[in-house]
């Protein structure tokens, strides 16, 4: 006995000091994750960075969620026209995620992703123009961004447009081609 006990006291008083140690040390971070090193080059101006770590706010990845910090890189990646950060600035100044709901800066800022033919950009800008948000009512001219938005593929633009075209809505009745973007979205 006397062998076992000079063998398991040592490692009982090891295991006791070790998990002191580690309560010392409980909430401290030893390692970066992809976050810390995607931050360190937007900070420095990496636009796809930028844009990551706005993305990574936006949906608390890595990080705790903050929908004002998400904007603020947002902001970044956008005045280097940068098409989805456009995007996402504009939808967070229409829902006032983050910041205060304006919808005409809202509305610039997707058209101006719409502009870079980003199929999201294309649809809400071409929603924003049939409802009159933030700018002037057109629907002429936002139907024809949502069927471009439609074309690339977008299957929420697929079934707008479809149900568009089911309805006759700013556009001539066509049940065929409205069957055929259902099925697409």
């Amino acid at each position: 006995w006397v062998q076992v006990l000079a063998f398991v006291v040592p490692l009982v008083i090891a295991g006791l000091w070790m998990w002191q140690e580690n309560e010392r040390w409980r909430g401290v971070k030893i390692y970066k994750t992809a976050f810390d090193y995607e931050l360190a080059y937007a900070e420095i101006g990496v636009l796809k960075s930028q844009v990551y770590v706005a993305q990574a706010y936006d949906n608390g990845f890595q990080v705790e969620k903050d929908p004002a910090k998400a904007v603020e890189w947002y902001k970044k990646a956008a005045a280097q026209s940068h098409a989805e950060a456009q995007y996402q600035l504009g939808r967070h100044y229409l829902n006032g995620e983050g910041i205060a709901k304006d919808e005409k800066a809202a509305f610039v800022w997707v058209q101006r992703s719409a502009f870079k033919d980003y199929p999201q950009g294309l649809l809400l800008t071409g929603q924003m123009l049939c409802e009159g948000r933030g700018v002037e009512a057109n629907c002429t001219r936002g139907i024809d961004l949502i069927r471009k938005a439609a074309e690339a593929g977008l299957p929420e633009a697929q079934s707008e447009w479809a149900r568009r075209l089911e309805a006759g809505e700013g556009v001539s009745k066509d049940l065929t081609e409205a069957y055929v973007f259902y099925a697409l979205a």
